[in-house]
């Protein structure tokens, strides 16, 4: 059988992960597996119903494929699917997923109310059979556990180190709520309908009610990840999300603390002013971007019973013709865009943020009693989106001509947005610091409300459109990603 590789290669021609044929690396798949096979054994999975999160996949020769199953029981079964043969095998990691399963049994002694223990019986039943569909009800008890003092979540959740963006990595975090944090947050959510009535497109393509999400601030004590994030929207399940609901969570305590010496690529000025106000613009960043970035919007769908969640009269925004694609059924944001789909959510959930921190309702709720300095940290918020795409630029690979992690490739693309809107209103300019060569961002603060939030309005109208409604082939899409 043909081993998979490690998941990290520093020699040649090895650099980045991704596919093999493009000179990359992932554990996820053999390496003999091109990105050709990699989408017919996903062809393949989707035919079946059966979700490629917690898998991963050996190719044996061009008509047979093994596909390893996480689970803590054994077991399999072969398929046949246009003349190939596909063994799903179940028991991958299985004494790692004996021991998750022994110590989730235990925890559930501690449990807080009911829903927790309905909550750990579906990730008990999930980790032993490798059915997703637990997890899935895992996460639907999850998002019914409103306001713990006890946060986790656990499972294989984000895709981001899959080049198909389809297979997840296993994480876990377990955190105790700030609760002065978690206050403003919740009233955020409760006054979230009037703010998302500013967002700048058709009231048909926002859901007719929004869904309101415990939205907490948490403290981590421990997260079990390749890279602890800031904020989390969850569960990465479209359908829960459209249908059901979500969580959103601050962790707060996983902020970078911003120190003078360590801010590069902003004049002397600018330096100053995040290292004040850093933490506070993130913070309007994180509740902004995870509360209505990823949460609001809604995709035009076509149900099994073939009824729509649109009216079909409606005329398509961009073109004045009519909406002649949706989404089908089984489809959804992921599983049709692909690797593109990470890209395009993460951007479109910072410009959702940078354009409402320009409206006071949200700051009222965000910044109360900072009033005098709404508009130091509204500029802050706005110079780390930008600076993140070019501090980012070492995710960025100049032979396959794409950025490494998701979030960074959205900071560039927004970047890209604002050095078109024009006026001078943010400049990459060419300098020298210590006697060297030296790049610095600017941007014209007094444009943040004219400029800036005109540009972010209109990339913004335009990006909700291709996010509800399929009307051009994903290779054609091209808005700075």
């Amino acid at each position: 059988m043909l081993s998979i590789r490690n998941f990290y290669e520093y020699q040649e021609p090895y650099a980045e992960i991704g596919f093999t044929n493009n000179n990359c690396l992932s554990s996820y798949y053999s390496s003999n597996m091109t990105e050709t096979d990699c989408k017919f054994v996903q062809e393949f999975l989707e035919s079946i119903g059966v979700s490629a999160l917690n898998t991963r996949v050996i190719k044996l020769n061009d008509t047979f494929y093994q596909i390893l199953v996480c689970s803590y029981n054994s077991g399999g079964k072969v398929y046949t699917y246009k003349d190939v043969k596909f063994s799903i095998i179940y028991g991958d990691f299985s004494s790692f997923m004996y021991k998750l399963v022994q110590n989730l049994k235990q925890a559930k002694e501690f449990a807080a109310n009911d829903t927790q223990k309905e909550m750990l019986d579906h990730y008990i039943r999930h980790f032993i059979t490798g059915d997703v569909n637990a997890h899935k009800d895992a996460q639907r008890s999850w998002i019914k556990d409103k306001g713990p003092i006890i946060e986790t979540n656990i499972g294989f959740i984000e895709v981001y180190l899959d080049p198909m963006r389809v297979r997840a990595e296993y994480e876990g975090f377990v955190s105790i709520v700030d609760k002065e944090q978690s206050a403003k947050l919740n009233l955020l959510v409760e006054r979230a309908e009037g703010i998302i009535s500013n967002l700048p497109w058709p009231k048909e393509f926002e859901k007719e009610k929004f869904s309101k999400p415990d939205f907490t601030s948490l403290n981590v004590l421990a997260f079990a990840c390749s890279g602890t994030p800031i904020g989390i929207n969850l569960p990465n399940y479209d359908d829960i999300v459209q249908n059901e609901g979500f969580k959103n969570v601050d962790l707060g305590n996983c902020y970078p603390k911003p120190k003078a010496e360590y801010i590069q690529f902003v004049k002397p000025e600018d330096v100053e002013l995040i290292a004040k106000y850093g933490n506070d613009a993130l913070f309007v960043i994180v509740a902004l971007h995870e509360l209505l970035g990823h949460g609001t919007g809604k995709l035009f769908k076509k149900n099994k019973d073939g009824k729509f969640n649109f009216d079909t009269n409606l005329k398509h925004p961009l073109t004045g013709e009519p909406i002649t694609k949706w989404y089908e059924d089984h489809e959804t944001w992921g599983s049709k865009f692909g690797k593109l789909s990470s890209f395009y959510e993460e951007c479109r959930a910072d410009s959702v943020a940078l354009y409402l921190s320009c409206f006071k309702e949200s700051l009222e709720i965000l910044l109360p009693g900072l009033e005098s300095a709404w508009d130091d940290i509204v500029y802050a918020a706005w110079l780390e989106v930008v600076l993140g795409a070019v501090r980012g630029l070492i995710y960025y690979s100049t032979e396959t001509n794409q950025f490494g992690q998701s979030h960074i490739g959205a900071a560039y693309a927004i970047l890209q947005v604002l050095l078109e809107a024009g006026n001078d209103f943010v400049k990459v300019e060419e300098g020298t610091k210590d006697g060297k060569p030296y790049v610095y961002l600017t941007m014209d603060r007094k444009q943040i409300h004219t400029t800036g939030k005109k540009a972010m309005g209109e990339f913004l109208r335009v990006s909700e459109v291709l996010f509800n409604v399929i009307f051009v082939e994903t290779s054609n899409i091209q808005v700075h990603c």
